[in-house]
């Protein structure tokens, strides 16, 4: 069996947004921002992880 990835998986998940220019609450930090990039990051780590080894099968 082969697997084909369409090419939307081999693209790099893009960056967030930069931190706002403006003190943010410790709240603001945890909750938001940090927890935003952490996902976006956990995401990123997997799509790459699954690419590798659909690659690595062929």
């Amino acid at each position: 069996m082969t697997v084909v990835l369409p090419p939307e998986c081999r693209k790099v998940t893009p960056a967030l947004s930069p931190k706002p220019d403006r003190d943010m609450t410790q709240e603001e930090i945890l909750n938001g921002w940090s927890a935003d990039r952490t996902a976006r990051n956990i995401g990123e780590y997997r799509r790459a992880a699954c690419v590798a080894a659909v690659d690595a099968a062929k």
